[in-house]
């Protein structure tokens, strides 16, 4: 250990990733985070070469730390049992949200005839909104690797969401409409 520390302080590599500034944010936190891509990716290997799969929680710093202000939480909807999330409810809570309960389901999540352009249509009048349904979609990707390329495609454009970015999300939550009772089981 000792070494490690020496050699971490010899190349000056010690404050490496500490950008924080006193007075200008340090009320801001950074965790990072794993790709789900990059979830996947591990899963399928360990499940074609039949390795076991252990879960490891790293601890961050600022989760040890002593707070002095009160902490405000709640749980995601759908999450009654930590251990055992509801997806089907999470889907249709983001239906609801979107207030497209009641959709006409479509059988595809993207639309395969064309290529969604960075500056074409309109801005969408509530881009908040927009971006807080493609979250919701990017953490439902997670279990429904189906829509992962739709989801991505969407999230290009999170900075300037414009009206033909939001009826790809649209189509997205159709798909999904017509999906939500599929699952798939892994043992």
């Amino acid at each position: 250990m000792e070494e490690e520390y020496a050699a971490l302080l010899a190349n000056q590599t010690w404050d490496l990733g500490f950008t924080q500034r006193p007075g200008v944010d340090y009320d801001e936190t950074f965790s990072p985070v794993v790709k789900p891509t990059t979830v996947r990716t591990v899963l399928s290997l360990a499940l074609t070469h039949g390795w076991p799969v252990h879960q490891l929680d790293v601890k961050n710093a600022f989760l040890h730390g002593v707070l002095t202000e009160i902490v405000y939480c709640s749980q995601p909807t759908g999450f009654a049992d930590s251990s055992r999330p509801d997806m089907r409810q999470y889907t249709l809570d983001i239906l609801e949200r979107a207030r497209m309960t009641d959709c006409k389901p479509c059988s595809t999540p993207v639309d395969t005839q064309g290529k969604l352009s960075e500056t074409e249509g309109t801005p969408v009048t509530d881009p908040t909104t927009y971006r807080s349904l493609v979250g919701a979609l990017q953490y439902l990707t997670f279990t429904q690797s189906n829509i992962t390329y739709a989801v991505q495609q969407i999230c290009l454009h999170m900075h300037d969401p414009r009206e033909p970015h939001l009826t790809a999300l649209k189509r997205i939550l159709r798909y999904l409409r017509g999906t939500v009772d599929f699952s798939l089981q892994l043992h």
